[in-house]
């Protein structure tokens, strides 16, 4: 039987939230998915901060990071995007 690991590292959390940050799946394409769903769970939130929060310039930091690594990710994976 497969078994994948899944865990998202680094980011800006609140424990309120109670999100999922990693996991076990038993395929490489259900572990991909359930590390989308959690990025998605995470963004919400994250664009949810008020600026008044503690937290908001770290987690400003945290989106620009997701998105230079999507855009790297995209670039190798769909050359034909840009």
């Amino acid at each position: 039987m497969e078994s994948w690991a899944w865990r998202m590292d680094g980011l800006t959390l609140d424990p309120a939230i109670g999100m999922t940050t990693g996991g076990y799946a038993d395929s490489l394409a259900a572990a991909t998915a359930k590390v989308r769903v959690a990025v998605e769970r995470w963004l919400e939130w994250a664009r949810a901060v008020s600026p008044e929060d503690a937290k908001h310039s770290l987690i400003q930091t945290d989106i620009a990071a997701i998105g230079a690594a999507l855009g790297h990710w995209r670039r190798l994976h769909e050359p034909d995007i840009d």
